[in-house]
């Protein structure tokens, strides 16, 4: 991406939208100089759409974008560019979907899709919680960008620095085929090892008493109303990932961290040989990650015994940020 000069764009308003399976963030903004300034944050609901259906996930978009407005106090305009991260959006008839009505809503002026992963990059090269530095891809010094997202659900995601341009992806398959590491599947691994405590087939006594006291049920039978009972089951059992570090001492649940840190280092592994180059930086976002300083070590570590050692590492706690960058930049 080209460096734009922000300095003919003064005034303009511009708007980063970060939507996902638990949470919708924004962020407005306006060029300074060469930096951009936030000026009002809002939050919302769920706007995955494949996870709560378009009409939700349109109208947890408008509420933080409302939010947002009511938060930097200026009369409420449309957005001279917004850029949108909006998991369950990937495909091109769903992302026009998303531009369409945000134009037609008079949100922004123009609109650009983005991936979780290219905002997470741009997140991590922004300077301050307050300021983003407008910086071409080309300005890292490694050979490649990665990014490492492990929320709900895991992947990685990378580039080269160079003319080529070069991308590849592992993971991203979802809960029913992959995910390996996420909130949801260590959630689960969580719940199977309180199921096998439960039938006798373990000695986890205490981890199953722990996942019962937690949940607040009486009874290991009370897990399977408490799975499957409704939509939202999939984000109840991501969250059990804290619980999970909360147990880590536990030699069972142990394990399950461990297995998770050696997946999670897999795919970053195989975004490096995917795009050919042994220079690279990397960003971790996803609340799984972000929260957990030792899971994060525990990957790099995993990482080194690949063979990969990244040139630069950052924690990106709010991607939201990288997509306000990249709305300038656009």
């Amino acid at each position: 991406m080209n460096q734009v000069n922000t300095s003919n764009r003064e005034g303009a308003l511009f708007l980063g939208i970060d939507g996902g399976g638990t949470k919708t963030q924004v962020l407005i903004g306006r060029s300074n100089g060469h930096d951009l300034e936030v000026l009002g944050a809002g939050q919302g609901g769920p706007s995955n759409p494949r996870a709560v259906g378009f009409e939700t996930a349109f109208a947890n978009i408008t509420s933080a974008v409302v939010a947002a407005w009511s938060d930097c106090g200026l009369p409420k305009s449309p957005i001279d560019c917004a850029a949108v991260c909006l998991a369950g959006a990937g495909r091109e008839d769903e992302q026009a979907k998303v531009r369409s009505w945000m134009i037609e809503q008079g949100i922004a002026l123009r609109v650009q899709m983005i991936s979780e992963a290219e905002a997470v990059l741009a997140a991590a090269r922004c300077q301050s919680l307050e300021t983003c530095v407008t910086t071409s891809v080309g300005s890292n010094s490694a050979d490649a960008e990665v990014a490492l997202i492990c929320g709900t659900g895991s992947l990685a995601w990378g580039r080269r620095t160079d003319q080529t341009s070069r991308v590849a992806r592992s993971g991203g398959w979802g809960y029913l085929l992959g995910d390996e590491g996420s909130g949801y599947w260590i959630g689960q691994q969580l719940l199977q090892l309180a199921c096998r405590a439960a039938d006798g087939r373990s000695k986890d006594e205490l981890m199953l008493n722990a996942v019962l006291k937690n949940l607040r049920l009486n009874s290991a039978s009370e897990l399977v109303a408490w799975c499957y009972g409704d939509s939202a089951s999939r984000n109840r059992i991501a969250n059990l990932a804290k619980l999970a570090f909360e147990l880590r001492a536990v030699d069972s649940v142990s394990s399950i961290i461990d297995h998770a840190a050696t997946e999670l280092a897999l795919m970053i592994a195989a975004v490096i040989e995917q795009i050919e180059v042994r220079s690279f930086s990397l960003a971790v976002a996803g609340s799984v990650v972000v929260a957990q300083p030792d899971f994060q070590q525990q990957i790099l570590a995993r990482l080194n015994e690949q063979g990969f050692s990244p040139k630069q590492f950052s924690a990106v706690s709010h991607p939201v940020r990288g997509a306000l960058r990249l709305a300038i930049d656009g």
